[in-house]
């Protein structure tokens, strides 16, 4: 899931896995626990945005970073990616 921040630009916004979730006595979720960036967080499920991935977005030639961060490895992008994906099925299994 991606963590929406209106603070930063869509494209920068972190990569989370849902850990727990919430539901309301209506039994509709609406906080999840989050996994991002080796803490746990809490968020509104009206802040997270499904990632689904069908192919690389990166740009045929590597760009500095905007964040001022390092790039991720191949290896730490396709856990990412891995994770993002098994968050998806989870979420669309639940519903």
């Amino acid at each position: 899931m991606f963590v929406k921040d209106e603070t930063l630009q869509h494209r920068t916004w972190p990569i989370a896995k849902i850990i727990k979730i919430y539901p309301g006595p209506d039994k509709v979720v609406r906080t999840v626990d989050l996994l991002c960036h080796g803490k746990s967080i809490t968020r509104a499920v009206n802040r997270l945005i499904p990632c689904v991935m069908t192919e690389d977005p990166r740009p045929s030639s590597p760009a500095a970073p905007e964040n001022g961060r390092p790039p991720a490895t191949d290896q730490q992008d396709q856990a990412r990616v891995l994770a993002a994906r098994e968050d998806v099925q989870d979420y669309v299994q639940e519903q």
